[in-house]
Parts: structure tokens; C-alpha cells; sequence
């Protein structure tokens, strides 16, 4: 059982989503290696990771709400 508080906890985590046995966090910075840690330390099974970047192109719509 993964615990969401833990993960919200990580510094740079802004959000947790959780979807199915999937969770997505919306972060300031990479996270990657503090998330690979709090697994390791809590014996979660971790099996990919990965890091999205929003475009400029989103990032402009989401400021001028386009």
C-alpha cells in the first residue's frame, strides 16, 4: 500500500494523483531519485518511472487559459 502523505511529503512534490496501481506527481523539480529512495525505504515495488515536460506551447495555453 503505497501512502499518498509520503509522497506529498518529497520536497518539490506540488501534487499526488493516483490512478489505478499508477500515481502521478506534478513536481518543481525532478524528483526521481527521492522517489526511488521512499521506495526503497518503504520496500515498494517500483517498476518505471518517468518525466514529462510540459512544452512552452502548453505551458503558454495554460497561462492565457487558451
Amino acid at each position: 500500500q503505497i501512502e499518498l502523505n509520503l509522497l506529498r511529503k518529497i520536497p518539490g512534490v506540488n501534487a499526488v494523483k493516483q490512478s489505478n496501481m499508477s500515481y502521478v506527481l506534478t513536481c518543481a523539480d525532478d524528483v526521481r531519485e527521492h522517489v526511488s529512495v521512499l521506495a526503497a525505504q518503504q520496500n515498494w515495488v517500483l517498476l518505471s518511472m518517468q518525466m514529462d515536460k510540459d512544452s512552452l506551447e502548453s505551458v503558454f495555453q495554460k497561462l492565457t487559459n487558451k
